[in-house]
């Protein structure tokens, strides 16, 4: 059942639509379609901020894109906060196993407020000469977007904002209609 549910938010259960079509335009979709993305000349190395209050989906979203990531033949690498302030080595080590998906809870651990050893050290990979053109999907999660770093949040270090915001009434509804 737990199963079901994390494969059926993604079908629309725990998202609303235009939360849904964010997720596999800027997720699930370059995932799958690794090969047909790089044949359209997308480039594999994208950066992902998920937004929103606590209990709106982000870890259960963790889940599922994991499971997506190592179908797709991606390794799949799960940060959590506590782990933050050696991100910069994580983030090295995902791109010798790429292509690579890096997941990391509450970024603004180390992105929140002015910029600092362990934030320019991310910047630095990130930006760094291994990562061009490489397939890394680096995802970070926030409940505060306004706080992280303008550094951090500029397009090229993450293109897509997709905020997980409560369930709209349809949404609500289709969690009933499955639990029920």
């Amino acid at each position: 059942p737990i199963t079901n549910l994390l494969v059926n938010a993604i079908g629309g259960v725990l998202f609303p639509v235009p939360v849904q079509a964010a997720v596999d335009a800027s997720i699930l979709t370059p995932l799958r379609r690794a090969e047909a993305c790089a044949a359209l000349g997308l480039n594999p190395k994208r950066g992902i901020l998920l937004t929103g209050p606590f209990g709106t989906g982000k870890t259960a979203l963790a889940k599922v894109i994991s499971r997506v990531a190592v179908e797709s033949a991606w390794t799949f690498f799960y940060i959590r906060a506590e782990d933050a302030e050696h991100f910069a080595k994580h983030l090295r080590t995902a791109l010798s196993y790429a292509p690579a998906v890096v997941f990391m809870e509450d970024v603004d651990s180390i992105a929140a407020g002015d910029r600092t050893i362990e934030l320019n050290g991310v910047l630095n990979v990130l930006d760094g000469i291994d990562t061009k053109g490489r397939a890394l999907m680096v995802i970070l999660t926030t409940n505060n977007p306004d706080a992280i770093n303008p550094a951090l949040r500029r397009p090229g270090r993450v293109d897509a904002i997709i905020e997980l915001g409560s369930p709209d009434r349809d949404t609500t509804a289709r969690i009933l209609a499955y639990y029920l």
